[in-house]
């Protein structure tokens, strides 16, 4: 039975997102999958227990488990640090990253990315659907009419403060008593935020810490905010959004996205922002693939490989170097003994029956497989060849025993002396 352990960001600084999709997504895997809530690093954590999401169906891991406890780990960090990274390391399993940006993305055995990032290293797999709640299965389409219903929403903790700014801004832009018609102001104050509960006034709605806010989205005409879940699953929704840039990195993102931006600090881009956040909406909705499974019904059926470990098959370290990934596959290369290998994902064991041997190796190759013995036992004597080229024999076995010795001109490996075997391989 696989056994998923979800490990989210827990910062303040990085909002309540993280957490609520992991315990979201625990919670409807079931006992198979939990969520650990550990302070995992230095800065200060958020109080998940105020929290008023339901987490009585979602299993807590309250302590640090056990190596070999969980067949994956989920990690949802965003940016994992280095000290996490290596901790997580220890457990001896695989680490799955989870819209992982930091340093140590390339280091992930798997890689899926349900929002954009402006990272280089590409991922297995990029599905926007995981990060919603409900996907759909069409592409929305958005309304050009004057948004009556307005809401203003910068996560569960708001860290940089946008959320007042945001509403002055709105309030010199749109001039409630001389328009004809009547707008709706609605503001979100999550778990963490830090304003003040008397931000309530007669023309705006204060909803502070609302459960489910994704299935309230639809009431909406607009939603301003930043980058985030919460602001995908608007225009999931078809509701068009404008975005303010907590950070220079959010920025540069939402710059790229395409998307109609804002300075709250500018009231006059928010009323330049108003004038085409709907065809940009639809623009950006319309280049990504928003269709595909949600979040639970993926993790739940998520393939790992057959081996127990992203160990190196051949000396078993767990250091590697990242050197390509498909969506099926992950090619390593160990720092040990420099073996590169491959981690496959997402695909079933193979069976290795009759019907291998020929009715599937002729439908791949166009013969069967003893048809082809020739050939490929032409290629694994080339492979062992190779192998006394760099270290000559293995375990104490001569290769030259089954082979004719290579000619004097053959020239040793760059990184080893001829007849050098890796220490390692003495434990094999």
């Amino acid at each position: 039975m696989t056994k998923l352990l979800f490990v989210p960001n827990l910062s303040t600084q990085r909002g309540w997102g993280h957490f609520y999709r992991c315990v979201r997504t625990a919670s409807q895997i079931g006992l198979e999958a939990a969520v650990l809530v550990v302070k995992t690093d230095t800065s200060d954590a958020i109080t998940w227990e105020k929290s008023k999401f339901s987490l009585n169906d979602c299993r807590l891991q309250k302590t640090w488990p056990l190596p070999g406890e969980f067949s994956a780990i989920i990690v949802d960090q965003q940016v994992c640090s280095p000290s996490l990274y290596q901790r997580l390391r220890t457990l001896g399993t695989f680490l799955v990253g989870w819209d992982e940006g930091g340093p140590h993305r390339k280091d992930m055995d798997y890689l899926v990315d349900s929002l954009p990032n402006l990272a280089k290293t590409l991922p297995n797999l990029y599905m926007p659907s995981l990060a919603l709640e409900e996907p759909t299965f069409t592409p929305p389409q958005f309304s050009s009419k004057v948004p009556q219903n307005v809401l203003i929403v910068f996560g569960g903790g708001d860290p940089k403060g946008l959320t007042l700014p945001t509403v002055q801004a709105w309030k010199k832009v749109v001039d409630q008593k001389s328009s004809p018609l009547k707008i709706s102001l609605t503001v979100v104050r999550g778990p963490g935020a830090q304003f003040p509960r008397s931000l309530a006034e007669s023309d705006i709605t204060l909803w502070d810490n609302p459960e489910n806010l994704t299935s309230q989205l639809a009431q909406f005409d607009l939603v301003l905010g930043s980058w985030g879940l919460t602001t995908l699953e608007a225009l999931a929704k078809g509701i068009p959004v404008i975005l303010a840039a907590p950070t220079p990195y959010h920025a540069r993102l939402q710059h790229q996205l395409g998307l109609a931006t804002f300075s709250p600090s500018k009231p006059q881009t928010l009323a330049q922002a108003l004038k085409t956040c709907t065809w940009k909406s639809q623009a950006y909705v319309n280049r990504i693939k928003i269709s595909g499974p949600s979040a639970p019904v993926f993790w739940k059926n998520f393939l790992l490989p057959p081996k127990k470990d992203p160990c190196c098959p051949v000396c078993g370290s767990i250091q590697h170097r990242f050197l390509a990934r498909t969506p099926e596959k992950s090619y390593f290369q160990c720092n040990t003994c420099q073996m590169e290998y491959m981690l496959p994902f997402q695909l079933p064991a193979k069976q290795y029956e009759a019907s291998y041997f020929f009715e599937d190796y002729q439908r791949q190759y166009g013969k069967t497989y003893l048809e082809d013995f020739q050939a490929i036992s032409a290629m694994g004597r080339a492979r062992i060849l190779y192998s006394q080229k760099w270290w000559g024999s293995w375990k104490g076995f001569p290769t030259t025993a089954i082979l004719p010795a290579p000619s004097p001109t053959t020239r040793a490996g760059p990184t080893r002396a001829r007849g050098a075997s890796p220490a390692a391989w003495a434990t094999i």
